[in-house]
């Protein structure tokens, strides 16, 4: 069986289109298919016309969250209910086109057991790309065995990966992360990109900062490791610019006032970097509620 896991956000106008092109791309690849749609709390008539699929197509599997959680606990929900042996995740406005999964499914069975799709040309706003590649930059320095790997939401995994991944999952959850925490054979492939034609993207450069937050802080030490450089630096200016320098290095009347500025507010990145790893630890102990509130549930 594949599975195909849809988040779906103020996406009326698109679902059902993205179901009449799955349908014969899908008969093409198996006998057996499911499309899990998720709905993330949306406020246009998206789970009215999913309702509607799912009537006419049992194979359509709906999914309804009672808060907004975000694409990807929307996503994560839909894995936990997915049956397939291969697992494709998909977005709902159509710029991964459903006719490039075969590329997927051909590419996976050849040994790997997560494929990204990676467009040959991104249709995407300016700022948007920038945010891509800081995100990118990101997760390959946390993840360097897979760095020459490009990633993107349009994926499939294998039935064992995905096991893996749900058994240890971390929260807040960062779903290229939490695959690349498990894949043992990472790979890609080059597949079409479209245009938007349904919507504005939900995309913003808010999101783009907290998701780097919580890539940094809950997937890596990297800030640990900056903030002892940068602790290093301080001590070396403070030898040579304090009162505890050489007595014979010249000093400008500013330079205490800057070094200690500066100690200052290491010292507060310190304090905040502890909380955070703290509370990282502490999740890490304890059994963790599910990011997400199903409302109702269509399987």
């Amino acid at each position: 069986m594949i599975s195909v896991v849809v988040p779906v956000f103020n996406s009326g106008k698109s679902l059902a289109e993205l179901y009449a092109r799955l349908v014969p791309v899908l008969d093409r690849c198996g006998d057996s298919w499911e499309i899990i749609m998720v709905d993330d709390a949306s406020r246009d008539d998206s789970y009215s016309v999913m309702e509607s699929t799912h009537q006419s197509d049992p194979r359509v599997k709906l999914i309804r969250l009672a808060h907004n959680a975000g694409q990807h606990n929307a996503t994560l929900c839909g894995l936990r209910h997915s049956q397939g042996g291969y697992i494709v995740t998909i977005d709902d406005d159509l710029q991964h086109p459903p006719e490039e999964i075969p590329v997927l499914l051909e590419k996976i069975q050849s040994g790997y057991d997560v494929v990204f799709g990676i467009p040959r040309e991104k249709h995407h706003q300016v700022y948007r790309n920038w945010g891509s590649r800081l995100i990118d930059n990101l997760v390959n320095a946390i993840f360097p065995r897979a760095a020459g790997i490009r990633r993107s939401s349009f994926r499939i995994m294998t039935r064992e990966l995905l096991d893996r991944m749900l058994a240890q999952v971390r929260t807040p959850v960062y779903m290229a992360a939490l695959i690349l925490t498990h894949a043992r054979r990472p790979g890609e492939v080059e597949v079409k990109h479209q245009p938007r034609q349904y919507g504005r993207s939900n995309y913003n450069i808010g999101k783009t900062l907290l998701m780097t937050r919580n890539l940094l802080i809950n997937y890596s030490c990297l800030p640990w490791k900056w903030v002892a450089l940068l602790w290093g630096l301080w001590l070396l200016a403070a030898w040579r610019w304090l009162p505890i320098g050489p007595a014979n290095f010249p000093v400008t009347p500013a330079a205490p006032v800057i070094v200690g500025g500066m100690g200052l507010i290491l010292d507060l990145v310190t304090l905040w970097l502890g909380w955070e790893y703290g509370r990282r630890w502490r999740r890490s102990k304890q059994p963790q509620p599910e990011p997400y509130v199903i409302s109702n549930i269509e399987l």
